[in-house]
């Protein structure tokens, strides 16, 4: 009966070691990516593509693939106060809040909540995302963002 016992637990220990993820690269098959925060704003720094930085203050954005060094940030997209600039990285950060960052693919969401940066940055093909400066990568063909006060 004992060896029967020491089997299970053997058993069950490979089952579940087997089971775990490295839960610091989480891949997703190119799903559009939708930030929220409980802020009145986003600040946003990004570098262009001829190495200026720039700064904005917005309360939606979208960041868009262009090519493998390039990504498109549209702030305020259809509002009177919407620019668009190519840049080559972008920081998103909430001010004096946390950030929930779902992950769209079909009927599949994936939530990640309590982010407070999230850097974006070309890859092969996608948008490349780095949360909380490393915690979290994942990948995209598209982000959209903006602030939810109250949410």
């Amino acid at each position: 009966m004992r060896k029967i016992f020491s089997f299970f637990v053997v058993a069950s220990l490979c089952t579940i070691i087997s089971c775990t993820t490295d839960s610091n690269l989480i891949p997703i098959d190119s799903p559009t990516l939708e930030l929220r925060t409980e802020d009145s704003s986003l600040s946003i720094t990004a570098l262009t593509t001829n190495n200026q930085t720039v700064n904005f203050t917005a309360t939606q954005f979208t960041v868009s693939y262009t090519n493998a060094t390039t990504l498109q940030l549209v702030v305020n997209p259809g509002t009177d106060g919407q620019q668009t600039v190519n840049v080559s990285t972008v920081t998103i950060t909430g001010n004096n809040a946390v950030m929930a960052l779902s992950c769209r693919q079909g009927q599949n969401q994936t939530l990640y909540e309590e982010v407070e940066h999230m850097t974006a940055q070309p890859g092969s093909g996608l948008v490349q995302l780095n949360l909380d400066y490393g915690s979290i990568i994942t990948t995209a063909t598209e982000v959209v963002g903006e602030e939810m006060e109250g949410v």
